[in-house]
């Protein structure tokens, strides 16, 4: 690091963790850029009014980054006219898959669910070391389709937006999914990225559209039970990953616990058939005990 200013570190180390080399690509989820706005009190004003409409259209409460994405689509969204939502030019590596999108003549990294995104409805150009035709991946006038049916707002219940709306594909497009209608359904910029973080899902067709907790948030949920109970978080993750191939990737949270409970074999019964907690429990209070008795048919 020799002859580089400060400014030079922190971009050099920005999105690397402890043990990284400096080769190693940097990781968009590691890094949050804190940023600062001196305004007059009737411009922060503004600012709180937006802020309780866009809340109220998303039917949920803005953090920060999501607060300034939505005042920039509200900017760069305009009006729908079938073309593919992401016109920024996103640039992704063919070896590392890592992905970046250009900002006002700097190129920033993306995380997966971005990218995930920008592939559910965009225009491909070419790469950036050459041209080539654009191609935009849903045919427009199926994209006008979508915007009609769906009555110009997000799909998911609950949620009033009809602003910076993106299509999503209810099947991936990796395991099979197609750009026919009936996969195709309108979501806010921010439900969007929620599916892909894996904290919302979706299953079922446009036409009979359910939506659950993300596989993501179950599975963390499902292992905080587990290490409640007492096992160990390693044991916990295993017994969950082998349950997950047994379940339905809309499994609840309940069917995941259960079926883990049956992989770690408890509850475990004693020589008369009654069900016993494991030592670990025994004498606790509380959340062991409740649970070890609402399992017992497990």
């Amino acid at each position: 690091m020799r002859g580089k200013n400060l400014r030079q570190i922190e971009q050099a180390v920005a999105g690397r963790k402890r043990g990284d080399r400096p080769s190693d690509p940097p990781d968009p989820e590691l890094i949050a850029t804190p940023i600062r706005f001196d305004v007059r009190p009737a411009t922060l004003a503004l600012l709180r009014q937006a802020q309780q409409v866009l809340e109220a259209e998303r039917g949920e409460r803005f953090d920060d980054d999501g607060l300034i994405a939505a005042l920039c689509n509200a900017v760069l969204g305009g009006e729908e006219t079938g073309r593919a939502k992401h016109q920024i030019q996103t640039t992704i590596c063919e070896s590392c898959k890592q992905g970046w999108q250009d900002g006002a003549g700097a190129k920033l990294p993306l995380d997966a669910a971005d990218m995930a995104r920008a592939e559910c409805d965009a225009q491909r150009i070419g790469s950036d070391r050459e041209p080539g035709h654009a191609v935009q991946d849903v045919p427009p006038r199926v994209v006008r389709f979508v915007h009609r049916r769906d009555g110009g707002h997000c799909r998911v219940p609950g949620c009033r937006s009809s602003r910076y709306l993106e299509i999503h594909h209810i099947v991936p497009r990796e395991v099979g999914g197609n750009h026919e209608p009936d996969n195709l359904v309108l979501l806010c910029d921010g439900h969007h990225r929620a599916v892909h973080e894996g904290t919302l899902a979706l299953s079922g067709s446009a036409t009979k559209l359910e939506t659950h907790v993300g596989r993501d948030r179950v599975d963390t949920d499902a292992r905080l039970a587990l290490t409640t109970l007492g096992f160990r978080p390693s044991e916990a993750g295993d017994a969950i990953a082998e349950a997950r191939r047994s379940l339905a990737v809309s499994a609840p949270l309940d069917e995941v616990v259960r079926e883990a409970l049956r992989q770690l074999a408890w509850p475990r019964s004693n020589d008369h058939g009654a069900a016993r907690a494991p030592a670990r429990l025994e004498g606790r209070s509380g959340f062991g005990r409740d649970n070890a008795r609402s399992n017992d048919h497990v």
